[in-house]
């Protein structure tokens, strides 16, 4: 009664209503024409809803400039989650031209009006120098607010900060708390990062079973890096039971993500094998690993074209794989190099 008697309050919380499903069926479209009849009235938190409907789609695809138009209308009201959308819709060019430093002055209004989701982006916005002065302790304030606040993403960097001791004093203890924290709430980088703390002894006690189940989570959601570490512990037995089926299915996972480290691995893994058709596999795996650099993989490519191991015999070829892997300052490499009689500036 009061919505459709004008009251603009009123007309926002049952477009609401419409949005969430909540006493009525979800309807979008009325959602919409409530959000609509409040902003007419210049309802703040009205005006934030229809910039993001538009952002999410809700008629089937995004319409970025629709959503900024109505964020910005928002936001100038003084509406703290427009304020912080529009800071990333300039952060990332959705709708706008990207402008990092517009970015950070909306970011900043969002973040003083507690948004933490806004003061971890500006957090990034100081630690890459986008918009804003490149400042690492005013991007560790603005992570640490974000993290108090619960923000995982704010954890995560303000854990990344105390790890490598940028803008503040490094403490591996530190990090595994922030890390932790993040993690808990299923952020698969900080999952990530957590097993390898616990994997290494590094702000924690060593504790492998405790990494493999920080690395099965963030594996289970993807992760290259943490399926690569994981399968490690399961070549190894170390904190798993020894499972080199398990291995090599990680192994393979992380590697077909395009994880230079997991390729080598993979290849290494195949190359332990010994019959012909493993060492083929072994060769492939080497090849993309070395393609991104890898010099380990480099310097197996030398030997297996060296001496013909899965792969035609090739001089040339051994003796390029050896110069790249050289050039790296591999010294088995530089060794291959110059037993081949390669240029031996590069294994000097």
């Amino acid at each position: 009664r009061a919505a459709e008697a004008g009251v603009a309050e009123a007309q926002y919380r049952l477009g609401r209503c419409y949005e969430q499903g909540s006493g009525v069926a979800g309807d979008l479209s009325a959602a919409f024409s409530w959000y609509q009849r409040a902003a007419g009235q210049k309802h703040r938190s009205a005006l934030c809803a229809l910039g993001k409907l538009y952002l999410r789609g809700w008629e089937g695809k995004p319409d970025y400039a629709a959503g900024a138009e109505w964020l910005m209308r928002a936001a100038k009201r003084g509406d703290a989650e427009a304020q912080e959308l529009l800071g990333l819709c300039y952060h990332r060019g959705l709708g706008v031209a990207q402008d990092f430093f517009r970015a950070s002055l909306w970011y900043r209004r969002a973040a003083m009006a507690k948004r933490p989701l806004a003061a971890n982006n500006l957090g990034v916005l100081y630690r890459s120098g986008q918009g804003v002065p490149k400042d690492d302790r005013k991007a560790a304030a603005w992570f640490r607010a974000a993290a108090k606040a619960g923000e995982s993403y704010g954890q995560l960097n303000l854990g990344d900060l105390y790890a490598l001791g940028w803008g503040v004093a490094r403490n591996a203890r530190l990090a595994a708390h922030w890390w932790r924290q993040a993690a808990d709430r299923g952020l698969v980088e900080a999952q990530s990062r957590l097993g390898e703390l616990y994997d290494f002894g590094q702000g924690v006690a060593l504790d492998r079973a405790e990494a493999a189940k920080w690395y099965r989570l963030a594996a289970e959601q993807g992760h290259a890096a943490a399926a690569n570490n994981l399968a490690i512990l399961y070549q190894t037995g170390d904190g798993v039971s020894k499972d080199d089926a398990e291995a090599l299915r990680l192994l393979r996972k992380a590697a077909e993500h395009g994880l230079a480290v997991a390729q080598r691995n993979l290849g290494a893994f195949y190359l332990l094998g010994g019959s012909a058709s493993e060492i083929e596999e072994a060769a492939r795996w080497f090849v993309l690993a070395a393609q991104q650099g890898d010099s380990f993989s480099q310097w197996k490519l030398g030997e297996l074209y060296e001496h013909g191991y899965g792969v035609v015999q090739d001089r040339r070829r051994a003796i390029d794989w050896y110069r790249k892997a050289a050039d790296q300052g591999h010294s088995e490499a530089k060794k291959g190099l110059l037993r081949m009689g390669g240029d031996s500036s590069a294994a000097a």
